[in-house]
């Protein structure tokens, strides 16, 4: 039950987004096993002047191709898991749409099941 909010520079072509959105979803139906059919991604084009990103922070060389990925996830995965899905996803978006690792930005804010509603008012995670 993963949400995904993916930020860029806009201008990029649809396949290209497209790529982005499903390399992501395929390395958390991977790395933490979620269903296939789990999917919950909004896609953020910004100008220039509203997408700021360190070129170099933590001696990562980045490029105006930076992405910031930011996923809010049920609480309770381990590190390992973590870090298996920071590799998964930028192994899979370095090999389609072909973005280079150093430009690939992953936040992971996990939370409380208690603060998910799917629809109707409802928070179907707890009883």
């Amino acid at each position: 039950m993963p949400f995904v909010h993916i930020h860029l520079l806009e201008g990029k072509p649809k396949t290209f987004l497209q790529s982005i959105a499903d390399g992501v979803h395929e390395a958390l139906v991977e790395a933490c096993h979620i269903p296939q059919g789990d999917r919950f991604q909004v896609i953020s084009e910004f100008k220039k002047h509203q997408f700021i990103v360190d070129k170099t922070y933590f001696d990562i060389e980045r490029s105006d191709d930076a992405v910031i990925i930011h996923i809010t996830l049920k609480i309770g995965r381990s590190h390992d898991i973590k870090k298996a899905l920071y590799q998964a996803i930028v192994t899979k978006l370095a090999s389609h749409p072909g973005l280079r690792k150093e430009d690939v930005m992953i936040i992971l804010a996990d939370n409380d099941p208690g603060n998910w509603s799917f629809g109707n008012g409802i928070a179907q995670l707890i009883s």
